[in-house]
């Protein structure tokens, strides 16, 4: 799919005139269709996957009683060549994330044992920089508010699209590449 400066823009949650300026710099791949730029989503992607793998391999927990949404979900942050570990309770997930660091946290709200709100509680409460997206097929709930409350996450509505957790993988990634380029 050919996508406009604009397009491309949003779908990398990234102002129109950086998109531009990164296009024209060669940074991001793209070519001329007069005298505007464009872009190809599936060239987007593949350029994408190749700058993650440039860089060290995020670690991603993915929270979520749903064994279906798991395997999907782990399928995609794999094949952005991160680390995907699961946890089907928040009791499981607040074991994992005692075990080992995270990079990010993808967070079922709904869970069988605890809710999500509580393992986002322990998360920040243990690893405050560690980013959390909130996962619910209820984003007007109680919960879903409360979550918000707490600190700044995304909250993803299920059904889940592949691009959804390609731009939080890659925006994450970003992140931390802007975070890392400070500490240096």
């Amino acid at each position: 799919m050919l996508l406009t400066a604009k397009e491309a823009a949003e779908y990398f949650k990234l102002n129109e005139f950086t998109v531009y300026r990164l296009a024209k710099a060669g940074q991001i791949p793209s070519f001329k269709v007069g005298h505007s730029l464009r872009f190809r989503s599936d060239v987007l992607d593949r350029w994408m996957e190749r700058k993650m793998d440039a860089e060290r391999s995020m670690s991603v927990l993915i929270v979520d009683d749903e064994p279906g949404v798991v395997d999907a979900i782990a399928e995609i942050v794999r094949r952005a060549n991160c680390e995907a570990v699961a946890a089907a309770t928040g009791h499981e997930a607040i074991d994992r994330f005692g075990q080992q660091h995270f990079d990010l946290v993808l967070l079922d709200i709904m869970l069988p044992d605890t809710s999500g709100t509580e393992v986002f509680r322990h998360i920040k409460s243990v690893a405050p920089d560690t980013a959390v997206a909130i996962i619910t097929g209820y984003a007007d709930s109680q919960m879903a508010v409360e979550a918000l409350s707490m600190g700044p996450l995304i909250l993803l509505q299920k059904p889940l699209q592949v691009a959804d957790i390609r731009q939080i993988l890659a925006t994450f990634a970003r992140g931390r590449q802007n975070t890392a380029g400070e500490k240096q």
